[in-house]
């Protein structure tokens, strides 16, 4: 959540996938608080090698993205970790929340 409140982000992943099973699993979804309650926010597709690398469903690239995530305290910039079964190794990733 950013420091005022009216932006929270939250990842999902399943949870067979994190404990040991090799699959591609995660998805981060934002949402911004309006009138007393939290709209979801759509955010558009990221072409960096990961397709939309915040939405599970259109990944096929065996990784688990939203490990952790974590907005700056103006809610302008989000970062999401994963794992990367085919290169072994962590990431993490940055973007600006106004570009997704």
């Amino acid at each position: 959540m950013n420091s005022n409140g009216t932006l929270l982000a939250i990842s999902s992943m399943n949870p067979v996938c994190v404990r040991g099973i090799t699959c591609t699993t995660g998805s981060v979804h934002i949402y911004r608080h309006e009138s007393s309650r939290f709209i979801k926010v759509p955010l558009l597709r990221i072409d960096d090698g990961y397709g939309n690398t915040l939405q599970e469903s259109e990944r096929s690239d065996n990784t688990i993205v939203g490990y952790d995530v974590s907005l700056s305290g103006d809610g302008s910039k989000l970062s999401v970790s994963g794992y990367d079964f085919n290169k072994k190794y962590g990431f993490v990733k940055s973007f600006f929340v106004d570009s997704l």
